[in-house]
């Protein structure tokens, strides 16, 4: 199919007219991936450490935009939940800016905004011979810009963030099935409570908070949100394994057994955990062949 010469025209007017760089660039404690497609998009990835040590990442596809790109996520309540990011190349480095009232909080984590409102990516600090990766943004790997390659699993790593003072992800894990005696078992309420407060991130706890507002039209949970299953009385930890897979972020696999409406079946659970300030918080858990809690979430209630 033919475009007419206005959509020629449109597309012309929307699009970057230079071939932009492909490349991953490091400044101080950020780093950024850029990935031009042909379709005119820029998949990207944003990553880094704030002050107080909160990772903050930031990443997806990026539309054609004034020149360059824009990454929006839409809200129409909170400007936590917001994010717009501009990002324009310029003279082969990268300038990226939100937008005011869109912090990118909820995408990127506490701390988002102050750190990449206003950043810019120079030329000079293009990594050479480090190409960004195949696959989509969110599955871009951290980048180590101390030794100016991508952080392997295989080596040991060097962080930018603080020596962790708390739990290690799986003791963090641990710790939390030890509460759940079924139901909320005391953990969970429709607004944050301290144990959650304790456990668990800022992003879930803010989600959890918006998605339990409906909570009084229908029944947003209804059964044990660490094991997805009604009526439990008792949950046993078989085995826990797992730890940090990138930087500032970890994955925990717990399997249980778990009793039941009269029955006790084994169960495997997932925990995804962030690090926040020097603790690592637990972001989201996916029970069995379930959504996880933050995706359910999201699609349900855009919480």
């Amino acid at each position: 199919m033919r475009l007419s010469l206005t959509c020629a025209a449109l597309l012309l007017a929307v699009s970057p007219s230079y071939a932009a760089t492909t490349g991953v660039f490091c400044k101080n404690k950020i780093s950024f991936i850029a990935r031009p497609e042909q379709s005119g998009l820029l998949a990207f990835k944003i990553m880094g450490s704030t002050s107080s040590n909160n990772v903050v990442e930031v990443g997806g596809s990026a539309q054609p935009h004034a020149g360059g790109w824009r990454y929006q996520v839409k809200s129409t309540t909170s400007p936590e939940e917001r994010c717009t990011l501009d990002i324009k190349e310029v003279a082969g480095g990268y300038t990226a800016t939100t937008v005011d009232g869109a912090r990118c909080q909820s995408s990127g984590g506490f701390g988002a905004y102050q750190l990449i409102s206003n950043v810019a990516f120079p030329a000079s600090s293009l990594v050479q011979g480090l190409k960004p990766p195949n696959g989509t943004p969110d599955d871009f790997p951290a980048v180590d810009c101390v030794r100016k390659k991508f952080f392997s699993a295989a080596e040991p790593k060097v962080f930018l963030v603080a020596e962790v003072s708390g739990d290690p992800p799986t003791d963090v894990v641990r710790n939390l099935i030890a509460k759940d005696t079924g139901g909320w078992s005391g953990i969970f309420a429709e607004r944050p409570t301290s144990i959650m407060r304790h456990f668990f991130t800022e992003g879930f706890n803010r989600s959890w908070a918006k998605a339990m507002t409906h909570n009084q039209d229908e029944p947003v949970l209804d059964g044990d949100p660490i094991t997805g299953q009604q009526m439990v009385t008792r949950v046993q930890i078989i085995s826990i394994d797992g730890g940090e897979t990138r930087l500032g972020l970890a994955h925990v696999v717990a399997h249980l057994k778990v009793s039941a409406g009269g029955e006790t079946k084994s169960e495997q659970v997932r925990f995804d955990l962030k690090l926040e300030g020097r603790n690592w918080k637990i972001d989201d858990i996916k029970s069995g062949d379930m959504q996880s809690i933050r995706t359910y979430f999201r699609e349900s209630y855009k919480a």
